[in-house]
């Protein structure tokens, strides 16, 4: 059989053959079509999440999550399992900070059916007394499950503690008696002014029949209201801070982090790409020298978090009490030198091929694709194909990378949050100033 030379424009998905159709209430329908595959994936993304709530409904957004599985108007909860189980599809949904997302998966011949359930689920759900009684439960558990973790508590506390002063702060399950004192009425009442067509989008990637697709989603979700509230974040004001978590954890652990850039930002690039080399990877600066050569910790490592309106940049890892001085010391010596000293062009010309390489290959399927759609169309009003992509990460230089990590890691700004058999707060501060003078 002769090697093949070329590329078939059939062999990979072409993002630039996305259609775009907008409803008259303003919801977006994104189409991609990949006759390849013998499935598809809608997914519908809502602009509700724990930025766009009031303090007194915190957890709001999801609440409403978990209500809209609990029946419809025509559907138990029972059907609706059933139906989704029936054919074989998948189901499921999850609340963020800044948005909602609801999914279905299934063979191409059983998509409008699971796109039908989708659509009813979140246009006439019945929201009964009832079932919010026994649904409160059920997120009163997961508050639970939430206070047992240690790496939740430890970045729920970092983000309260440096976005106090804003929802972007606050838990995305809510608190225990805001939970406990909820109603239908305020789940309605969020409904009624984000669950509009104007903070909807719906993409659909993966083997379809267009016009029925298309009638099922302008026929449902298209009686929507538009809606008068629009997507847009107030942004939160970064507090430097301490904070410190007490619990009877076997490790301690650790956060640090600095106020970053927005998603929109330009420097969000290369910043991505000095958090590989710093610790976004087995090779990076940090997991080489805090668990490799020194062996202090089992995990360590950096992530760049971009939102709407800002950003953080966070280094955490998990330490055994006696190594906690010492790791902490270390980590900080480690980001001193790297900002200090600059990248090198091996760091950086490895750290770009792994990141185009995590995106492109976690572009890889339907799900991923129609998520790399409906998320990009709602919180950026674009969509960038593959080839644009790997054109903006080959253009990243390594002065890029080093001016964008100078900017970013100012330990002036820099906050800490530790979670376990802790300290007080002049021991880390204490740290902090040893370690970078």
């Amino acid at each position: 059989m002769a090697r093949r030379e070329f590329h078939d424009p059939g062999d990979f998905m072409d993002f630039s053959l996305i259609e775009k159709i907008v409803l008259p209430n303003g919801l977006r329908i994104l189409l991609l079509p990949d006759n390849r595959s013998r499935s598809a994936c809608v997914s519908i993304w809502v602009g509700s999440g724990t930025r766009f709530e009031a303090l007194e409904n915190n957890g709001v957004s999801h609440y409403i999550e978990h209500m809209l599985f609990k029946g419809t108007e025509k559907r138990s909860a029972r059907d609706i399992a059933e139906q989704t189980d029936g054919i074989g599809g998948q189901l499921n949904a999850y609340t963020t900070k800044e948005y909602t997302c609801y999914y279905a998966r299934a063979l191409d011949s059983h998509i409008p059916l699971a796109l039908d359930v989708l659509c009813d689920m979140l246009t006439c759900p019945t929201l009964s007394q009832a079932d919010m009684d026994t649904e409160r439960g059920v997120i009163l558990d997961e508050i639970g499950m939430y206070e047992d973790s240690p790496d939740d508590l430890l970045l729920d506390g970092m983000y309260a503690s440096v976005w106090k002063d804003s929802m972007l702060g606050s838990n995305i399950l809510g608190t225990r008696p805001i939970i406990s004192a909820m109603t239908a009425d305020q789940l309605r009442s969020h409904m009624a002014q984000q669950y509009t067509g104007s903070r909807t989008v719906c993409a659909v990637c993966g083997r379809f029949d267009r016009d029925i697709v298309v009638d099922i989603i302008s026929s449902s979700l298209g009686r929507l209201p538009k809606g008068n509230c629009s997507y847009i974040a107030q942004k939160a004001e970064y507090n430097k801070s301490i904070k410190l978590i007490e619990r009877d954890f076997e490790q301690i652990h650790l956060a640090l982090c600095f106020p970053s850039v927005s998603q929109e930002d330009e420097i969000r690039n290369p910043l991505a790409i000095f958090n590989s080399i710093c610790g976004g990877s087995s090779s990076s600066r940090l997991f080489q020298r805090i668990r490799e050569e020194l062996g202090l910790a089992y995990a360590v490592g950096s992530s760049s978090t971009p939102y709407l309106k800002e950003g953080l940049f966070e280094i955490d890892a998990a330490v055994s009490p006696e190594n906690e001085g010492a790791a902490l010391h270390e980590i900080l010596c480690e980001m001193n030198r790297l900002v200090r000293d600059g990248v090198t062009a091996d760091e950086v010309s490895r750290a770009k091929e792994q990141m185009k390489a995590s995106i492109i290959m976690g572009l890889e399927g339907n799900s991923a694709a129609a998520g790399h759609m409906g998320r990009s169309e709602l919180l950026k009003g674009r969509i960038r194909t593959e080839d644009q992509i790997i054109e903006t990460i080959d253009a990243i230089t390594v002065d890029d990378v080093n001016d964008a990590a100078r900017m970013i890691v100012d330990f002036n700004k820099i906050s800490i949050c530790a979670v376990g058999k802790v300290s007080d707060a002049n021991y880390y501060s204490g740290i902090v100033q040893k370690a970078i003078i």
